[in-house]
């Protein structure tokens, strides 16, 4: 498939609020098709590679950090345990 302005201002607008996978096949799309491209659409391609690829390393920081506050979250001290009566 040829790769034309049209098509990655379609993946580029599709590309917002997408998960980290669907943004990885985009790069190999747009990656595979480069060759075929225009000048000005190699040129937009590298630089829709290079958005996407942001995008995607954005998605892997937010999702450490989620698992990194979830594992903290947990409380560290644990719930105190009945005292023996004293006889």
């Amino acid at each position: 498939m040829i790769i034309t302005a049209e098509i990655l201002n379609t993946l580029e607008r599709e590309s917002m609020g997408a998960s980290a996978p669907m943004l990885e096949r985009c790069i190999r799309f747009v990656r595979a098709g480069i060759a075929s491209a225009s000048p000005e659409a190699k040129a937009h391609a590298h630089v829709l590679v290079l958005r996407l690829e942001h995008l995607v390393r954005s998605h892997r920081v937010d999702m450490a950090r989620t698992v990194s506050l979830t594992e903290h979250s947990v409380p560290l001290i644990a719930p105190a345990e009945p005292q023996a009566e004293a006889a």
